[in-house]
């Protein structure tokens, strides 16, 4: 991904002027496209980033440097919903947007958690997350199903 060149403050005003929810699926909406090229070519490699206008998308959504913890958690929810089924991008959104804000503040761990229960596209990237650690053969840590069980211990 091709960093911007905008400053934090051109950042900040591109997202004041669509919010939290619009970037969110504008984000998904890129990632899915993204995957769905490499998918498509067989291989990432000769997949090329596309240069845009809304670049800077990619740039806030991925790891949120420019939002406030409540807008980026907003922003997730609004991410994973627009991903629907599209394993891919879910994982995406778990291994990056999710695992960074997480990072920053581990509350919203519980706060994933908790959410599970109204949301299927969170329990959907909390499955794509297993499946990987299972694979891996890597243990579950924050993304376990009883974390939120053992941080209230």
């Amino acid at each position: 991904m091709e960093w911007s060149s905008l400053s934090d403050d051109e950042l900040r005003q591109r997202f004041e002027s669509i919010g939290a929810e619009e970037l969110g699926r504008r984000y998904a909406g890129r990632t899915i496209a993204r995957l769905n090229a490499m998918y498509a070519a067989e291989d990432a490699c000769v997949v090329e980033v596309a240069h845009d206008d809304d670049e800077w998308i990619e740039v806030v959504g991925f790891d949120g440097d420019q939002l406030t913890d409540e807008e980026y958690y907003r922003m997730i929810l609004a991410a994973l919903d627009a991903a629907g089924d599209h394993g891919g991008a879910l994982w995406c959104i778990a291994d990056g947007p999710i695992a960074h804000l997480v990072g920053r503040d581990i509350s919203f761990a519980v706060r994933f958690h908790e959410a599970r229960q109204d949301h299927a596209s969170i329990n959907a990237a909390f499955d794509a997350v297993h499946q990987e650690l299972d694979v891996c053969g890597l243990e579950h840590g924050w993304w376990a199903d009883d974390y939120p069980d053992r941080q209230a211990k």
